[in-house]
């Protein structure tokens, strides 16, 4: 064997060592990503397993314009977060309605702790149906609009 066996299979066995390298790295770290996003997926799943939310009250409270007050109930083990929650009057999504809340009659809050009772007032337009509520996990709830109050 000459210097040229030696020098080629050196240079094999450096170009080996330098695309192991390579592969090994982008593979590891393909495989951190999908692994984070894996347990983000089962966290985002814990999570919307452990909430639960009940609309207990949706009643007209008055008719110059038509504002509705809902009552609702935060029934999980989950802390949702008002500016998180969509409301939804006869299927329409409603804005502006974040400043008229209460949080068992505290109304400096942002959190809405599990048991407690979110009250919020929304505008509607002409006489509403039904309300929806959704919270920031994505569970809903719905309940028919009462009071009598054609707006």
């Amino acid at each position: 064997m000459g210097v040229s066996v030696t020098s080629s299979f050196a240079v094999i066995v450096v170009g080996s060592l330098l695309a192991f390298g390579v592969f090994y790295s982008a593979s590891a770290n393909s495989f951190e990503r999908v692994r984070a996003a894996s347990d983000g997926q089962n966290e985002r799943f814990d999570r919307l397993q452990e909430t639960s939310i009940t609309v207990t009250a949706a009643n007209v409270i008055d008719t110059t314009p038509c504002t509705v007050r809902v009552n609702v109930t935060n029934e999980g083990q989950t802390t949702l977060t008002i500016d998180d929650t969509d409301v939804l009057v006869d299927g329409v999504y409603r804005t502006g309605w974040q400043s008229e809340t209460t949080v068992e009659g505290e109304e400096n809050t942002s959190d809405w702790f599990p048991t407690e009772r979110l009250s919020l007032n929304v505008t509607a337009d002409g006489t509403p149906e039904r309300v929806k509520i959704v919270s920031g996990p994505g569970v809903a709830a719905t309940k028919p609009v009462t009071g009598g109050s054609v707006c």
